[in-house]
């Protein structure tokens, strides 16, 4: 402020300048106590209503200090030390005192003006000075309106006050939560419990259900009539359920409003807030953890003594299979360390569960099994979680079966004589491994007179133990004392092991054979009608040979009427001025084509050839098969006269070089080179060249000349069996010789012998 001014300017200017300084204060002052109320209520109402976790509580309280210091910045600071011109001054003074007409604002502004006449400045301070005085400053303020604000803003610090000191507990309360950050929370007229939630969690199975239940305390002024449940996850969100269904229950002297809601097949962890009244329940979650299960579960399989089999560890499915009389050990391992765990056995006792709390091996020992047994695990880990279904596993018992004998004798028929040697062959099995196996055989003599005889013959070359054990024996029945007339029945007889339900094994038999002893002579003649009738089955082939030859002799491949018409139909015709030569060239080559026509196959010729070659191919391959059962019927005579020791070498010669290898080579060439014949003709048959008819009439011809030497050959071997029957009937008719002569002799002793009797009487 310029010091040449007069001192009562000076002075009104000071006092304006201190006055707007005052006021500034107390109108900051008052703002900056309403704000403060205002925020202080308004933050107590959305706290306690709201009541805010701490992170929201965090971000309020600079929210609310930062408030307070623009305030004081704002309306008080930066009014009360702002800085205040003289002409500003001036200016204010001017407004309010009309009369200075602006002399105040002229002097100052003129005061240091050298160019100014100093005289005309001194006459208008003057002026002013005695326009200023009797002038008060105070009276350019609305001082009402400023202290009717700040006697507002003082009366809500005393309201406030008040109602803080009423509401001591609450607004204590209010300063520990949001100013010192504590987690106290209001009291409540409500109170609101859930069950089943330890530290504010609980846990259930993966896939298990949730029955959340709230309880209201219906002693408290307010008991909810609803419960808002929201419920989710960060990641995938969160949703709300209104839970309105709800029942009472008295508990410790004390009635609860119960609300209950259920929750399906949870998959995965969830969050809970339950809101209901004026009481929320926070930090609430259902943790979703797998429930106990086993793996690795291994099977340990103790046999019995008799099986002489080491243990076997297997892998146990829900269905196994084990041999009777089994001890069996099941081990596996959890996924979890288990509290408990425990096996229900149904069908055996005795069962033993080693386990122990929190490790995760079990053991269970059964002893041996002999009924089908049926096991249920139940775990319960240290969580108190247990599988919601039982792991069940099922054990089937295998009972031991007797051997199985299959045998067949090789070579022998019906009759048999007293020393023939019986072949066997074929194989024994047991499940478990044999012990033993033998022959059994039973005579039973033509008179009734004579006892029959049993007896026994074990079998060689069995190791006991063995499973499958192939059977190649051979059974002498001469030492039987079986004679002409008797009848042998004859089994194999094996057994096992077994030695359970105190018995000494099992025993299987094979198929039983009754034979009938006959004397060498016999057998022979029993054979030789076999073979009679095994030449009456190869002169059915030979018929069938012929009727397959004559279908080839009735298919024709000669030229048809009507392709000898179109040959015939083809003329030469004559030119003019003609020379000879090329009337000689034109004959040939109408000559050739008459040829090619007459040469060309008729498609139904074909077509009918095709056919007859598919039936003749199926005829021989018909009359290979019956000549393979005539060999094969040789063979078997040709081993029982091996087996019975009546084969000599004539029989050899005559079976194996006179019947056998001949019908045999016929089979393997013969027949085969027919087939191969065959199927070269059906291949020309096939196509309709006009070359093609000489070469299948040629091939034609071949085939009907093999037919005639196939037939050749097979007469002859017919002729030799007609020989050999011509030689069993002279041999049958010396056998019948020699037995009237012995006859003769025996009833020529007789005579004798009862004249010697005559005499002597």
């Amino acid at each position: 402020m310029p010091s040449e001014l007069p001192l009562i300017i000076r002075r009104k200017l000071q006092r304006l300048a201190r006055l707007l300084r005052f006021y500034a204060a107390l109108h900051g002052i008052a703002i900056l106590l309403l704000t403060a109320i205002l925020l202080f209520a308004l933050n107590l109402a959305l706290d306690k209503f709201f009541e805010f976790p701490l992170a929201v509580r965090f971000i309020f309280l600079p929210i609310l200090t930062g408030t307070i210091l623009y305030t004081i910045w704002q309306c008080i600071i930066r009014r009360c030390f702002a800085e205040i011109r003289t002409d500003q001054l001036a200016s204010a003074i001017e407004h309010f005192v009309p009369k200075l007409n602006e002399t105040l604002i002229t002097t100052i502004d003129q005061q240091n003006n050298d160019d100014v006449n100093p005289e005309l400045i001194r006459q208008t301070l003057d002026k002013t000075v005695s326009s200023l005085r009797g002038v008060d400053v105070r009276r350019f303020f609305r001082t009402g309106r400023i202290f009717s604000l700040f006697a507002i803003s003082l009366l809500c610090v005393a309201l406030t006050a008040g109602a803080c000191t009423y509401h001591s507990e609450t607004v204590s309360l209010w300063f520990s939560r949001n100013i010192l950050l504590s987690n106290e929370e209001y009291p409540r007229r409500s109170q609101l419990l859930a069950d089943g939630f330890q530290d504010g969690r609980t846990r259930i199975g993966r896939g298990d259900s949730f029955t959340l239940s709230i309880r209201a305390n219906m002693e408290m002024p307010l008991v909810p009539e609803t419960l808002r449940v929201r419920i989710g996850t960060p990641d995938a969100g969160y949703r709300t359920l209104l839970i309105d269904q709800f029942r009472t229950e008295l508990q410790d002297n004390t009635r609860w409003r119960v609300f209950s809601a259920t929750f399906p097949e949870m998959l995965e962890t969830v969050n809970l807030q339950i809101r209901g009244a004026d009481s929320t329940l926070e930090g609430l979650s259902i943790e979703v953890v797998p429930t106990p299960m086993l793996t690795e579960m291994m099977l340990t399989q103790h046999f019995p003594e008799y099986m002489q089999r080491p243990e076997r560890t297997v892998a146990l499915t829900g269905r196994t299979a084990i041999p009777d009389g089994t001890a069996i050990t099941i081990t596996a391992q959890a996924t979890k360390p288990l509290r408990d765990a425990t096996a229900d056995v149904h069908g055996a006792r005795g069962a033993s569960l080693a386990h122990a709390t929190g490790s995760v091996d079990i053991s269970l020992t059964l002893p041996a099994l002999r009924e089908e047994t049926s096991i249920e695990f139940r775990l319960t880990d240290l969580d108190s979680l247990s599988n919601r279904q039982p792991i069940r596993t099922e054990l089937n018992i295998i009972r031991d079966q007797p051997p199985i004998v299959t045998a067949r004798l090789d070579g022998i028929g019906p009759a048999i004589t007293p020393e023939a040697v019986l072949p066997m062959l074929g194989e024994i099995i047991d499940d478990n491994g044999l012990a033993q196996a033998h022959i059994r055989y039973a005579t039973q003599p033509e008179s009734d007179e004579t006892p029959p005889t049993e007896g026994t013959v074990s079998l060689s070359g069995l190791t006991p133990g063995q499973t499958i054990w192939p059977l190649s024996q051979t059974f002498s029945v001469l030492p039987t004392g079986a004679v002409p007339g008797d009848k042998l029945l004859l089994y194999i007889e094996a057994s096992d092991a077994f030695d359970l339900d105190d018995s000494t094994g099992q025993t299987g038999t094979s198929q039983r054979w009754l034979l009938e002893i006959v004397t060498p002579e016999q057998l022979k003649t029993l054979l030789e009608t076999r073979e009679i009738t095994l030449r009456q089955r190869f002169e059915i082939v030979m018929g069938e040979v012929e009727r397959t030859q004559a279908i080839l002799q009735d298919f024709a491949l000669e030229p048809l009427p009507t392709q000898i018409q179109q040959a015939e139909a083809l003329l030469l015709e004559s030119h003019e001025n003609e020379s000879e030569e090329s009337l000689a060239q034109r004959r040939r080559e109408l000559e050739e084509r008459r040829q090619r026509i007459l040469d060309t196959i008729n498609i139904d010729q074909a077509e009918l050839g095709r056919f007859h070659i598919s039936r003749m191919l199926r005829d021989t391959h018909k009359e290979v098969y019956d000549l393979t059962n005539i060999v094969e019927s040789f063979r078997l005579i040709r081993a029982e006269m091996i087996n019975n020791r009546i084969f000599t070498e004539d029989e050899r010669r005559r079976i194996d070089l006179e019947i056998m290898q001949p019908i045999q080579s016929l089979m393997n060439m013969d027949f085969a080179d027919i087939d191969r014949s065959l199927g070269i003709l059906e291949g020309l048959l096939l196509q309709s060249e006009a070359a093609n008819r000489p070469l299948a009439l040629e091939e034609r011809r071949r085939i009907l000349g093999m037919f005639a030497e196939l037939l050749q050959k097979m007469s002859a071997i017919r002729d030799r069996m007609a020989s050999m029957e011509s030689f069993h009937e002279v041999l049958e008719l010396l056998r019948s010789i020699i037995r009237q002569q012995q006859i003769l002799r025996n009833e020529t002793v007789e005579e004798r012998n009862r004249r010697l009797l005559d005499l002597l009487d």
